[in-house]
């Protein structure tokens, strides 16, 4: 024998032949066993009963020594070819022979293991079948999970896209209802038509609304400016896009006043002096002022 044998194995079913023997001759038998199994010697002489029931045997530890070779031989080969033939050193060829042997001989084991009981092996299947049922069944729920979570997940989604859009057209809605408005006093104060849905419009109504400005701050701007800009050069900015662009902070706290107004007004405090007061602004009728010197304005000076 070319490769060590490190045990043999007595079946269960020439263990119960065993009891027909003499304890002498179970003696003879192992120890012929054993002989050749280790050093492939055969027995000189047995009884008949022993010779028999070794003749019996003796295919069957053939049959192992067969396998257990094929083992070793395919472990080694594997060993090989991840380390190389060469450059192992005898304590590593050792521990490589040595786990060889004890990878073959737990394979022959379960291999007998599963020889001798076949109803253990046959439970263990069972097992296993219903382990795997209980896997397949455990992965579909988990993908009915997945499933309804995605399909919550897609409501909820939807929920929320519903709710944006309601908010949007809200919100768009007021937006627009503030333009009309907003335009409609300002056609009422400069005689104009125009419209309060339009894009452009509705853009710089928000831009100013986002700014904190109020409906009433947008309406003022548009009645004040019409008073002071119509019948002058400037009334054709009497207009959404320059009434409620960039310079609409500037129109919110401008005086009631015309351009020449205030010029006037200028040239009056320059010529009297500290003014607490003005009265309505002009002496409409010209009974003060008939030659037109002071521009139209009464002054009023402190009591």
């Amino acid at each position: 024998m070319d490769i060590q044998n490190k045990g043999f194995m007595i079946y269960r079913q020439k263990f119960e032949a065993l009891e027909e023997l003499t304890d002498a001759e179970i003696g003879m038998l192992v120890r012929a066993l054993g002989r050749y199994a280790f050093g492939g010697e055969e027995p000189a002489d047995m009884s008949s009963g022993a010779k028999i029931l070794y003749m019996v045997m003796k295919p069957e530890l053939d049959k192992d020594y067969e396998e257990y070779c094929a083992k070793v031989g395919r472990a080694r080969r594997a060993r090989e070819k991840r380390f190389g033939k060469e450059g192992q050193s005898d304590d590593v060829s050792s521990d490589i022979n040595d786990d060889i042997n004890d990878n073959i001989n737990d394979d022959i084991n379960d291999d007998i293991n599963d020889d001798i009981n076949p109803k253990q092996k046959q439970k263990q299947n069972q097992k296993h079948k219903q382990n795997q049922k209980q896997n397949q069944k455990h992965k579909q729920n988990q993908k009915q999970n997945q499933k309804q979570n995605q399909n919550q997940k897609q409501n909820a989604d939807e929920c929320s896209d519903s709710r944006s859009r309601s908010e949007d057209r809200a919100e768009h809605g007021g937006i627009q209802q503030t333009s009309s408005e907003v335009i409609e006093r300002l056609n009422m104060a400069a005689g104009t038509r125009y419209r309060g849905n339009t894009r452009n419009t509705l853009r710089l109504i928000q831009a100013r609304l986002n700014e904190g400005f109020t409906k009433e701050d947008l309406i003022f701007v548009a009645e004040k400016m019409s008073r002071i800009w119509l019948g002058t050069e400037f009334e054709q900015y009497l207009r959404p896009e320059t009434l409620f662009g960039s310079k609409f902070e500037s129109y919110l706290n401008r005086p009631d006043r015309t351009d020449a107004q205030m010029r006037e007004e200028k040239q009056l405090r320059e010529r009297y002096g500290s003014i607490l007061e003005w009265g309505n602004g002009y002496d409409t009728a010209g009974s003060i002022a008939d030659d037109g010197s002071n521009g139209g304005f009464v002054p009023v000076f402190p009591q």
